[in-house]
């Protein structure tokens, strides 16, 4: 019998399930930052190379989720000729031994109310089996949706006439 298997059965019901919950903890930042490394990074990677094409000023920064200083999530800051700036960023939170991704927006600058609007990805689902049914493809056509409305909003007759 293996020695772990040993030592683990010689363990208090408390210790175990302190234990097993700690492992959990552990698979569930290291799947958090393999998805952030291997999905979200690349996608923030490459709508940044295409916006700086044409001339936006674009930001990849790291934050902290204050609920888990463990875990970084990167934010996408886009910045628009107006001196607004877009800025969008994922969070990964566990039910049980179920995923949830969250995405979030948010419009700063000169005359607009800081509001953060969030949705859960890909679009209508909730728990989620595994991080790898959000694909890069859901995260790169999300941002282009959530900038083009950004970008209608700001242009729309109504609000000119503000």
């Amino acid at each position: 019998m293996d020695l772990s298997k040993q030592i683990y059965d010689l363990l208090e019901p408390h210790e175990k399930t302190r234990f097993m919950s700690q492992k959990n903890q552990e698979r569930f930042e290291q799947q958090c930052r393999q998805f952030i490394n291997h999905v979200v990074s690349p996608v923030f990677k490459e709508i940044k190379e295409e916006f700086s094409r044409y001339g936006r000023s674009v930001d990849i920064s790291l934050g902290h989720i204050p609920s888990n200083l463990l875990l970084v999530y990167p934010k996408l800051c886009i910045t628009v000729p107006d001196g607004r700036t877009f800025i969008y960023w994922v969070t990964i939170k566990r039910t049980g031994d179920k995923f949830y991704v969250e995405r979030f927006r948010s419009i700063e600058g000169e005359g607009s109310i800081s509001k953060v609007f969030k949705a859960s990805l890909p679009k209508g689902s909730q728990l989620l089996d595994d991080l790898s049914e959000v694909t890069e493809e859901d995260i790169q056509r999300d941002i282009i949706e959530l900038y083009q409305r950004h970008i209608t909003m700001k242009t729309s007759p109504l609000r000119q006439a503000q």
